[in-house]
């Protein structure tokens, strides 16, 4: 499996460092050890949104914290990839992404959404820090790449295909 880390910082303003952040950091090496890649310090900074992402089997997973506006969930969005809007079936490809979103019972559910900036269809989950392992977050990430990779295929048509994300999607389970 092929993954690249790095870093990225995103634009917010009045970033104040505290204990999440902490937690963010802790999350994120906890990650690079599984991974066997290099630890990096996430910056403290004045702009405030932290993030990363990992590239692993060529599915970019983007792991973002709010330390302002959301303090206590960190969030994980998976690119599965661009629906071909002039196949005839990409109605049906935004239908089953669609259809995901409501059979998916959980608190805080994944999601699948567009990005209106690059087009991508995106899996977004949002994982309270609470409990948060990275052997947790490690499991949410394989199964959300392993479903980009099945809709990168199958776009999700067709009789008995996987839904997006596997039955549990917790990160507070200790999978270890």
């Amino acid at each position: 499996m092929q993954t690249s880390v790095d870093l990225e910082r995103c634009c917010a303003n009045g970033y104040q460092p505290g204990m999440n952040t902490n937690t963010f950091q802790t999350l994120c090496e906890g990650l690079c050890d599984l991974l066997q890649e290099p630890r990096f310090e996430l910056p403290e900074t004045l702009e405030g949104t932290i993030a990363f992402h990992l590239n692993l089997q060529g599915v970019a997973v983007n792991f973002l914290y709010f330390p302002e506006t959301c303090a206590d969930h960190l969030f994980i969005l998976t690119e599965f990839g661009a629906v071909p809007e002039t196949d005839p079936r990409a109605i049906d490809m935004f239908k089953a992404l669609m259809d995901a979103n409501f059979v998916l019972p959980h608190p805080n559910p994944p999601t699948m959404s567009r990005n209106p900036v690059t087009g991508e269809m995106v899996l977004r989950c949002v994982q309270p820090f609470e409990g948060a392992t990275s052997a947790g977050l490690l499991e949410v990430v394989r199964h959300a790449v392993a479903a980009a990779l099945e809709w990168r295929k199958t776009f999700f048509l067709g009789p008995g295909l996987p839904s997006p994300v596997g039955p549990e999607v917790n990160a507070s389970r200790d999978f270890a």
